[in-house]
Parts: structure tokens; C-alpha cells; sequence
């Protein structure tokens, strides 16, 4: 019986409330601060949850043109015509993929596998909440200035098409919606393709949940955000989900990427090498609820 392909991350990339540079990041993370505040992107005159992990007006350009120097020329003139059009999630996480494929350093064409043995996996869905939402009320006002490519942009898949497009990946590429395990999923049949042998280099992505006003609402209705008045006085300290005084989930936008890969493929081309992924499971609980059972997640693990 042949040894399974080992499987290795060599790319990460990150956009998140405390920063979108891996060593930022880490640093902030590292010395407990908190990317919690009160929404200002967002109109919580009506919520009762005002806070969370705010970064409804990044600036998706200007990350874009950051790049510019360590990016080809012809792609970055391409990126900044698809940007015009993008939605913040579509942004956010093709952003994150361009600069997890630096990190692993796969703009090296000579270090490049086939474009049919690379796929893009991107976790989570509902993404553009916000922007459905804006172009349903834009067509109760007047139907003839919807966003003409709303039919294309509203939809999940594009994000994992758009960095296909990007990357030039040819290789299986969607969606996987889990909820909250979404980006896990993603890393599984991520992990999955290259232990196959089906292909050599995944992308595991995701982008910005670009919520709107109803999502909190209807959330808080259910009790499963923060909505204690102490909290929105005080939202660094609102997120404590191992503390006696937690009181629901603080949501945040945020975005990430892997670069997964076959580790010979990896260490043959010398590349940098973050961790070893050494499996991926998953189950459920016969239950369509968000109803954790301690049973289930301990027989998984």
C-alpha cells in the first residue's frame, strides 16, 4: 500500500481587525488586544448587539495597490479593472489568495504546477448580505438601477471563480458552507484533493461576511450575540467564550487564506514551510440547530 501524501501549509494570508500583515497580526493577537468597537459601517439604531470586529470600509484599493510592486505588471492592471465591479467579500478574500500564493512563493513560474492540478476551495456563504440587501431596496425604489451584474456578483461561487481567474487555476474550485466550520471544511476537501493525488496546490480562502442590519437583528433575537448593555459600553472585553460572563458571540469581519500542498512537492522546491496538516475530520449531530453536543465533538476528535 502506498504512504499517503503528506500534506503541508506554505502560504498564509490575512485580513482581520488587528491587521492585514501576518506579523501585525500576530503581534496584536500576541499582546491581547482587541479589534472589537462599535459598528460605524453598520446602523445599529435598531440592534441591540452595536458591536463587532468593524471593517466595513477597508480599503480594498489601496491593499491592491500595496501589492503593486511584487505583483506582474498585466495582473495587477487586470485586479484593479475587477475590483471595479467586486464585492467587498469577493475583494477581501481574492486579496487574501494573491498574497498567500507570494508567501508560498508560486509567482515563481518555474516552481508553478499545472493549472488543472491547483484547486480553490473557499469557505463560508451568504457573503454579500449587505449587498443583496442594498440592490432588493434599490429595486423597490426604482428597478432600472440595480448593479447590472448583480446577477453574477450576489452569487457565492464567483469569490472561488474570480480567484481562479486570478491565479489562473484550472482545478476544482466552489464553495463549502458550514456555518461557523466553513473554513474547516474548506481546509478538508482542501486536504482531501492533494491526498487524492488530485491535485498538487490548494487554496483555501474566504472572505469578509459582509452582514447587514437584519442579520444582527435576527441573531440577537436569538440570543446568540452579545447583547448585554455592559458590553456595548465596553466591547474590548466582550468576547470571552470560555468565561462565566459570556453571553453570546461577537461578530467581526475577516478574512483569510492557505496555501496548501504536497509536501515533497513542497521541500523539492524549497518552500517555506508554516505547519503540517495531519488531518481532517468531521461530523454532526442529527440536529439542524446551532446545539453543540460535547459527545459528538469528543468522539470526532
Amino acid at each position: 500500500m502506498a504512504e499517503q501524501r503528506r500534506v503541508v501549509i506554505t502560504g498564509m494570508a490575512t485580513i482581520n481587525p488587528l491587521g492585514d500583515d501576518l506579523d501585525v497580526y500576530y503581534n496584536n493577537l500576541i499582546a491581547g488586544k482587541s479589534g472589537v468597537k462599535r459598528w460605524t459601517t453598520l446602523d445599529t439604531s435598531n440592534v441591540d448587539c452595536k458591536i463587532g470586529g468593524d471593517l466595513g470600509d477597508y480599503d480594498c484599493a489601496a491593499a491592491l495597490e500595496a501589492l503593486r510592486a511584487t505583483l506582474d505588471p498585466d495582473l495587477h492592471k487586470r485586479l484593479r479593472k475587477l475590483f471595479r465591479t467586486m464585492t467587498l467579500p469577493n475583494k477581501t478574500a481574492t486579496l487574501c489568495a494573491i498574497k498567500a500564493w507570494r508567501d508560498a512563493g508560486l509567482f515563481d513560474t518555474s516552481v508553478r504546477p499545472a493549472d488543472d492540478r491547483i484547486s480553490v476551495m473557499v469557505g463560508g456563504h451568504n457573503f454579500n448580505s449587505r449587498y443583496v440587501l442594498e440592490q432588493n431596496l434599490q429595486f423597490l425604489k426604482e428597478p432600472a438601477f440595480i448593479d447590472p451584474l448583480y446577477g453574477i456578483e450576489a452569487l457565492d461561487p464567483n469569490i472561488p471563480g474570480t480567484i481562479c481567474e486570478v491565479l489562473g487555476a484550472r482545478g476544482p474550485a466552489y464553495n463549502l458552507g458550514a456555518a461557523c466550520a466553513s473554513g474547516n471544511i474548506a481546509l478538508r476537501d482542501g486536504f482531501r484533493d492533494i491526498v487524492t493525488g488530485e491535485c498538487e496546490v490548494s487554496v483555501v480562502a474566504g472572505g469578509f461576511w459582509d452582514m447587514n442590519e437584519p442579520d444582527l437583528n435576527a441573531m440577537g433575537t436569538l440570543s446568540a450575540l452579545v447583547i448585554d448593555p455592559y458590553f456595548q459600553d465596553h466591547p474590548e472585553e466582550a468576547s470571552r467564550p470560555f468565561d462565566h460572563k459570556r453571553c453570546g458571540f461577537v461578530p467581526s469581519h475577516g478574512a483569510a487564506a492557505l496555501i496548501i500542498e504536497d509536501y515533497e512537492r513542497a521541500k523539492k522546491r524549497g518552500a517555506p514551510i508554516w505547519a503540517e496538516v495531519l488531518a481532517v475530520a468531521a461530523n454532526s449531530n442529527a440536529n439542524h440547530l446551532p446545539a453543540p453536543v460535547s459527545e459528538a465533538m469528543g468522539s470526532l476528535m
